[in-house]
């Protein structure tokens, strides 16, 4: 989490703008995912990610249901992401170099 502070980022702070002031709490969520993102090795896979993310979040109702969807949807892109580890690995085994 130390990378969530380095960007600025204060629970507390967030959940008192996510009960007071929801537009400042979303323009402040958009603005830590926008800064997470242009971190990573390849963005274009988390911006995938949370428009599909963003996508069931909006679409369902709030509450357990649609947060065990995402649950589930973000370990079936965990499992293909380890299926192609498997893949590689066995490549690099394969062809040692």
């Amino acid at each position: 989490m130390e990378i969530l502070s380095h960007l600025g980022f204060d629970f507390d702070e967030m959940a008192r703008l996510a009960a007071t002031n929801p537009e400042e709490f979303a323009r402040r969520r958009e603005a830590l995912i926008h800064q997470l993102v242009k971190r990573a090795r390849q963005p274009e896979d988390l911006v995938s990610l949370q428009m599909d993310l963003d996508a069931m979040r909006y679409g369902s109702a709030p509450g357990i249901r649609s947060s065990k969807r995402m649950h589930d949807m973000m370990l079936t892109k965990l499992d293909l992401l380890d299926g192609y580890l498997d893949i590689y690995t066995e490549l690099a085994e394969a062809n040692p170099e």
